[in-house]
C-alpha cells in the first residue's frame, strides 16, 4: 500500500487552521477532496488544549462502522532549547508522530502498515535521478523568468541587490553541476 495515497491528519495543518491554541476547545469538520474539488470524505474533530489535558477527538463513519475515539497530544521540549514541540501519541502503536494516517479504518502511525511504502520508492533509481535532473532545469527556467521580469531590480544605488545575488548564485550552482 502506498502511504502517500492515505488520508491523514497532521499537526502542521491543525496549527495552521488554529485548532491548537492553548486554553481552548475547538471543533469542526475536516474534508478530503479529489482532484475535481469534490468532497470524498469528512471527519468531525474536536481539540482540547489545556496544559494538563491535550487531546484530539475523532468522530467519523467508515465502511458502515461508527468511530469515536481520542488521540492524546504529547508536548516535548524543543531541541533548540526554548518552547515545546507538539506530537500525536498513536492510540495503537503508542509512538509519537506528527502525522496520523487512516489505515484499516483507524487513524494511526505509519509503522502500523507493515508493507507500506512511499510513492517515490515505487520508482527505479534511474527514474529518480532523471527526475532530480529535470527539476533542476525547471528551476533554472523559473530563475531566468524571475530575473527578466519587467519590474525586477538588479541594482540599488549602484550595488547588486541581495535578491539578484541570490538568484545569480543559484544559477551558477545549477549550471556548474
Amino acid at each position: 500500500m502506498i502511504i502517500d495515497d492515505l488520508r491523514h491528519i497532521n499537526i502542521s495543518d491543525l496549527k495552521k487552521w488554529r485548532y491548537l491554541e492553548m486554553n481552548s476547545v475547538k471543533s469542526g469538520v475536516l474534508n478530503w477532496r479529489n482532484r475535481f474539488d469534490e468532497v470524498t470524505s469528512s471527519i468531525n474533530i474536536k481539540t482540547v488544549c489545556y496544559p494538563e489535558n491535550k487531546y484530539l477527538q475523532l468522530q467519523y463513519k467508515c465502511n458502515g462502522t461508527d468511530y469515536n475515539y481520542k488521540v492524546n497530544f504529547l508536548s516535548v521540549p524543543s531541541n533548540l532549547g526554548f518552547g515545546n514541540v507538539l506530537y500525536f501519541e498513536c492510540p495503537y502503536t503508542k509512538k509519537r508522530c506528527r502525522k496520523l494516517h487512516l489505515i484499516n479504518s483507524v487513524f494511526m502511525h505509519r509503522s502500523a502498515l507493515k508493507y507500506g511504502i512511499y510513492e517515490s520508492q515505487t520508482r527505479s533509481k534511474s527514474f529518480r535521478l532523471l527526475y532530480q535532473v529535470s527539476l533542476k532545469f525547471f528551476e533554472l527556467d523559473n530563475l531566468y523568468l524571475e530575473l527578466y521580469t519587467s519590474n525586477f531590480k538588479k541594482y540599488y544605488k549602484g550595488k547588486k541587490t541581495k535578491k539578484y545575488k541570490r538568484i545569480l548564485d543559484k544559477i551558477k550552482k545549477i549550471e556548474g553541476s
